[in-house]
Parts: C-alpha cells; structure tokens; sequence
C-alpha cells in the first residue's frame, strides 16, 4: 500500500515526501482510535477508511500538476483546496475517492465515509463512519501529520461533537490519545 502513495508527489495538497502516505496511515490509526471509544466494532472498517479517506487526491494530483500553470492564475494559494477542485474538475477529492470505492465494490457505509469525510452531516443516513473519519482528519491535520506546513486548525463542526460526544474542551486529549497511538505504531514497527 506504501508503494502506491509514495509514488506520487502531491507537495500541491501541503504534503511533503511520502506524506500523503504518513497523513493517511496517521488518520487510520486515529479512525480506530476514535471507533475503538464510540464503537468498538467499527474500528477495523475505521482504519481502512483512515488509510482510504484522500485516496482521490492521487488521481486529481497527477492532473492538478499537469495543469500547474493554471492553477497559479487561479489561486493565490499554493495549496490546492476543495473548492478549486472542485471548479477545475466538478467534483472534490473526496468525491473522487467515493467514486473508486464504489466502484471497487466497498461497503455503503465506507464509500460514504470516504466521500463525505469533510462534511459527514451530508452523507446518506449520517453514518458515524463518516464523522469519525472527518474528526480524525482534523486530529491529524492539526498535528501536522505529513504536512510540509502544519499549523493547520480547521474548525470542528457542532454535528460532529453532536455526533460523537466529543467538544472543543476534548479535542486536545484526543490529539494527545492519537500522538501516543501514532508513536506506539512507530516503536512496535522499529521492532
């Protein structure tokens, strides 16, 4: 599975060297961490849905690079976000990613995880997949998993908290829940 993020440079998403490959292992373990808490059954469809959820970015990169120069007139940014994805192509990474779940013939529950993984409240019949995946997303966007700029702090939807019972108050120690998982991966695996 390493070998198919690796090979792809999406620096335009954030990511450095090989991060997309560490976001998304990062966010699996932070998915099972998060269902092992709210639904210990869920947590091994959670982590795939962690490892899949920017499994779009991987194609959309590839054109996004190829039409870099375009990409410059239209964004005073360097990082690519949803909304010029989806003025370019018509469609957002995360639609893409649900796309290719659907077609591998996943699960409904995790084809909807993985295209609604930034606005789970969306998503048919609101599965808590979903909002799992989009909380752990954040989690490891805000501990700059993978990212060439971390620092980034996007804000938790009132659903989400609904949803999984966490607040504004709990997040720092899920962070925290989640660096410690990530770091006894890391040590388990140097083994």
């Amino acid at each position: 599975m390493n070998q198919v993020f690796i090979k792809h440079d999406l620096s335009i998403y954030n990511y450095r060297k090989n991060g997309i490959s560490d976001h998304s292992f990062a966010v699996a373990v932070a998915c099972q961490t998060i269902a092992r808490k709210l639904r210990p059954g869920l947590s091994d469809t959670a982590f795939t849905s962690g490892l899949l959820h920017d499994v779009g970015k991987i194609i959309l990169g590839k054109y996004l690079r190829e039409n870099d120069q375009v990409l410059q007139q239209r964004s005073t940014s360097p990082i690519v976000t949803r909304a010029l994805e989806l003025e370019f192509f018509g469609m957002d990474h995360a639609q893409v990613g649900s796309h290719i779940a659907d077609n591998w013939n996943f699960p409904q529950e995790l084809t909807l995880a993985i295209g609604f993984h930034h606005n789970p409240d969306e998503a048919k019949g609101r599965p808590l997949l979903a909002v799992i995946t989009y909380l752990a997303d954040i989690v490891c966007l805000r501990l700059g998993v993978g990212l060439n700029n971390p620092g980034i702090h996007p804000p938790i939807s009132d659903y989400c908290f609904e949803a999984t019972g966490y607040s504004d108050d709990t997040i720092d120690e899920l962070c925290k829940e989640v660096q410690e998982a990530l770091q006894a991966t890391t040590k388990s695996s140097d083994h």
